[in-house]
């Protein structure tokens, strides 16, 4: 769940470009460290990739988790578990 201050001058699609770029993080398409079976993920990875989404966004929080409504800032994944990411699976919540 991404947290971000409604601010009216934000492109139209920002929901679309921080999904994008959530997505790019968690993969490593955009050239990071992609996420890995038998790791940490770690919400502060994400605060870049969402900050570089447009040059005045104000984010709130980042908060990750492997349920709907996330608390936390860390997930442990397990060495039997793969990790993956949708973006039907992110929130980004204007406040």
């Amino acid at each position: 769940a991404i947290n971000i201050v409604n601010d009216p001058s934000l492109p139209a699609n920002i929901v679309a470009l921080i999904q994008a770029a959530v997505v790019a993080q968690f993969s490593g398409t955009n050239g990071a460290q992609r996420e890995r079976i038998g790791s940490i993920v770690h919400a502060s990875r994400y605060y870049g990739p969402v900050a570089s989404t447009a040059s005045n966004i104000q984010i709130n929080s980042i908060l990750i988790g492997t349920q709907a409504n996330p608390t936390g800032v860390t997930v442990p994944v397990g060495i039997d578990q793969y990790p993956s990411i949708s973006t039907a699976n992110i929130a980004v919540n204007l406040q």
